[in-house]
């Protein structure tokens, strides 16, 4: 009789764990999907700063080689004002990467404590199930 309440209470705890292990695997496809979709969102933002970053090096680009021409006055002036957008453009990319990257790491380190509790979980539905084989085995 002892037997048999220990492998009922066996599959009780392996019920507890299947549960708690499906419960952990959807909290870690939803951390999956919010970091997806932060990445999402961050690329076309990035692409827009990148954008505007090459252009404006490509117009920093272009006063330089006009200012060796000659008739070159307020060339000067020109070119320090398209170098500070530039730096400006730059600075503000950062900016943005320093606001969203901690964001994403965050939800990282969510998304890495969520695996090991799944791995943790699936180790113990593992050795759960072996010792209901063997309890089951000699129940037979």
């Amino acid at each position: 009789m002892r037997l048999a309440e220990y492998y009922n209470s066996l599959q009780r705890e392996r019920f507890d764990v299947e549960l708690r292990l499906q419960a952990e695997k959807q909290e870690l496809n939803k951390v999956e999907e919010v970091i997806k979709t932060l990445y999402a969102a961050r690329a076309p933002t990035l692409d827009e700063h990148d954008t505007k970053i090459k252009e404006l090096r490509r117009q920093v680009y272009s006063e330089m080689r006009r200012l060796k021409s000659p008739n070159n006055d307020g060339l000067k002036l020109d070119l320090q004002a398209k170098i500070g957008e530039w730096e400006e453009a730059i600075q503000e990319r950062e900016k943005y990467l320093t606001t969203i990257n901690p964001v994403v790491a965050q939800y990282k380190a969510s998304m890495k404590t969520l695996e090991g509790q799944v791995a943790q979980s699936e180790l113990k539905l593992y050795t759960l199930c072996e010792k209901l084989n063997k309890a089951r085995s000699k129940l037979e």
